[in-house]
């Protein structure tokens, strides 16, 4: 299925900042998980009905199809946009023909296929500047999946559950590929948590700090999520602005650098756990809204219980935990100074020095010399705790929609741009020619609250 151009960008939208956000904010608008234009189990309005719904009035032209929410960005941002899928194709496609017809650039193309700095000695990987081939890789990688896998497979399996609406589509789409990227990263990186010695034991994340290599699957996993990321700030780039752009943007510039900073500091364990931790939050979101427009109302109530809870446990309770294990933990596990790859004594320097060494061998990835300072230890928890700060902010914007909707008032939309807008428009059967009929505007509590959330509150070590 081809879309349209502000289905593309209404599309690309809810990639990071509508994962949550996309979703806090439709519950805005009814009492409970039984609304939505595009649960199957809901039935069109019989036009012999005796209490008609109140139609919005229609265009005099020829058009059936919904208006578009959103405009597109215009120029080259547009174009992005409509043609994601054909433009990530053809980057892939064309590193493939190369590695196949040019044998002398195979061992360059090699490295954005996999992972770089393999060390024979240990069987471990390194780090070094071949890992950017790598992530680089992965952007384009990503942006062909998802198009893919919105177009020709969600798109299809929306249809198969009856959802009929434009709108209705896109939204199940999205959160299907939201729920399925979050559900699979987390595995993974649970995975490998439970098979390292810090699982359950926050001591061992600073162990043998530090930890220059990795193993293989270790390494992919780190570089896949930080590319994930990366392509993060280039969507909310290229799509029109809402009025948390920039509150978005700062999130997922720390966030980047947070992840950037934990592999050249070679503190990655810390990273995977937070990285566990918040990405099982955002299964559950999705979950709920798939469940809705499915129509299993009631099921959607519960996920959406089982999502708050899930917010406050693991992203306050904790997410603030292993903050407090880099205050505390840390510097008694790994004194501040600059330690040799063959030494566990630290060297004698000079702070203003240690930390001028730690920039420079981080910046270089030289692995002979590694410093540890109070410094950085305290850029980690500065940055940390401002995502802590955000989520807060996001957790109140949740409770404070969940309140009146459980209390019967309205929810009002803290964005400019409302996930909902256009929930009163004719719905159209594509499948079908029949006459367009008005739908409901109610929403589930779980679909009311989840505009507000913005997508993550992701923080690595």
């Amino acid at each position: 299925m081809h879309s349209s151009g502000y289905e593309r960008l209404h599309d690309q939208r809810s990639l990071d900042a509508s994962v949550i956000s996309s979703g806090i904010d439709t519950f805005a608008k009814s009492r409970g998980c039984n609304g939505g234009e595009s649960a199957p189990l809901k039935r069109r309005q019989s036009s012999t009905s005796t209490s008609q719904p109140k139609r919005r009035q229609q265009p005099n032209n020829s058009s059936t199809r919904l208006a578009p929410p959103h405009k597109p960005a215009p120029g080259l941002a547009s174009y992005i946009v409509e043609h994601q899928l054909q433009l990530s194709l053809g980057i892939l496609v064309t590193l493939s023909g190369i590695h196949v017809a040019v044998p002398e650039l195979r061992p360059l193309v090699r490295k954005f296929y996999s992972v770089s700095h393999y060390n024979p000695a240990t069987g471990l990987f390194s780090k070094g500047y071949d890992d950017g081939y790598f992530v680089a890789f992965w952007i384009i990688a990503f942006t062909f999946i998802r198009s893919f896998a919105l177009d020709h497979i969600f798109t299809p399996l929306a249809k198969h559950g009856g959802i009929k609406s434009k709108k209705g589509i896109v939204r199940f789409t999205e959160q299907s590929w939201m729920m399925v990227y979050y559900t699979s990263s987390t595995a993974l990186g649970a995975y490998l948590a439970y098979n390292s010695p810090y699982w359950n034991n926050l001591i061992q994340l600073w162990t043998d700090w530090p930890v220059r290599e990795l193993g293989g699957l270790f390494k992919w996993y780190y570089l896949v999520q930080f590319a994930f990321w990366l392509q993060q700030i280039f969507v909310i780039n290229i799509e029109e602005r809402r009025k948390d752009h920039y509150q978005m943007l700062a999130h997922h510039f720390i966030t980047c650098s947070l992840m950037a900073c934990s592999y050249v500091y070679h503190m990655t364990r810390v990273g995977n756990i937070i990285l566990i931790m918040m990405d099982f939050v955002d299964i559950l979101l999705p979950a709920a809204k798939l469940l809705k427009y499915l129509g299993y109302h009631t099921l959607c109530d519960y996920a959406f219980g089982v999502f708050l809870l899930s917010w406050v446990v693991v992203r306050h309770l904790l997410y603030n935990r292993v903050v407090y294990s880099v205050w505390k933990d840390l510097p008694a596990a790994v004194p501040f100074g600059c330690y040799t790859s063959n030494s566990t004594a630290p060297l004698t320097l000079s702070k203003h020095d240690a930390n001028l060494l730690a920039i420079e061998q981080s910046l270089t990835f030289k692995s002979d010399v590694t410093c540890f300072t109070d410094t950085i230890q305290w850029s980690f928890i500065y940055m940390l705790v401002f995502l802590q700060i955000l989520t807060l902010v996001w957790l109140y914007m949740i409770m404070r929609v969940a309140y009146r909707v459980i209390v019967g008032g309205s929810a009002e939309d803290t964005r400019s741009d409302d996930e909902d807008e256009g929930e009163n428009d004719i719905m159209i059967d594509e499948d079908h020619d029949e006459t367009p009929t008005a739908v409901s505007t109610g929403a589930s509590i779980g679909q009311r609250a989840s505009r507000h959330i913005p997508s993550r509150s992701l923080g690595n070590d």
